[in-house]
C-alpha cells in the first residue's frame, strides 16, 4: 500500500493504462488501484477509531456474533467518513481521467469526452478559442459540484448542518 501512495498517481494509472492496452476499461482499473489504498486507510484510521468506543466494548462483551459485529458497529460506524471522502475525492478522478483523455489515453471512438474535447480544441485556439474553453469550464463545474456536495455531506456527518 505505502509504494502506491509514494509513486505520483497520474503516472501511475498511465502506466497501468499502457500495459492493459490503454482503453476505457484499463484507466478505470488504473484508477481503482490508484486509489484504493487511499480507502484503505481511511476505513482503518475510522476502524481504530470506533473500537475504541464504549458501546463496541460492551457488544464485544454481550458476546455479538463476528459477523454481526463487524456489519453493524464497524461498517455502519465507519461508512459516513468514507462516503464524504468519495464525493470529495470523486471530482480529482474526474480531473484524473479528463487529463488522460486530454493526452489520448482511454480514448473510445465516438464517444465524446471533456478532456477529449478540450485537446481537439487547441488545433483552432488563435481563431475559435471557445472550442478548448467551454469544455473545460464544463469539467470545471462538474468537479466543484462534486466538491461541494463532499463538502456538505462531511458538514452534515459531523454535526455541523445549518
Amino acid at each position: 500500500m505505502a509504494p502506491i501512495l509514494a509513486f505520483p498517481a497520474i503516472i501511475l494509472v498511465i502506466a497501468i493504462s499502457v500495459i492493459l492496452s490503454a482503453n476505457f476499461n484499463a484507466v478505470i482499473v488504473g484508477l481503482s488501484v490508484v486509489w484504493w489504498s487511499t480507502y484503505a486507510r481511511l476505513f482503518r484510521a475510522q476502524t481504530l477509531k470506533v473500537k475504541q468506543m464504549d458501546y463496541v466494548t460492551a457488544a464485544k462483551l454481550y458476546g455479538v456474533s463476528k459477523v454481526k459485529f463487524f456489519l453493524k458497529y464497524l461498517v455502519l460506524n465507519t461508512i459516513d467518513p468514507i462516503i464524504a471522502y468519495s464525493a470529495l475525492n470523486f471530482g480529482n478522478v474526474i480531473l484524473a481521467y479528463s487529463t488522460l483523455a486530454f493526452f489520448g489515453i482511454g480514448i473510445t471512438v465516438n464517444i465524446p469526452e471533456l478532456g477529449e474535447m478540450a485537446s481537439d480544441g487547441l488545433a483552432g485556439l488563435p481563431t475559435y478559442w471557445w472550442w478548448p474553453i467551454f469544455p473545460s469550464i464544463a469539467i470545471l463545474i462538474i468537479v466543484l459540484g462534486f466538491v461541494l456536495l463532499g463538502d456538505r455531506l462531511q458538514d452534515i456527518i459531523q454535526g455541523r448542518s445549518t
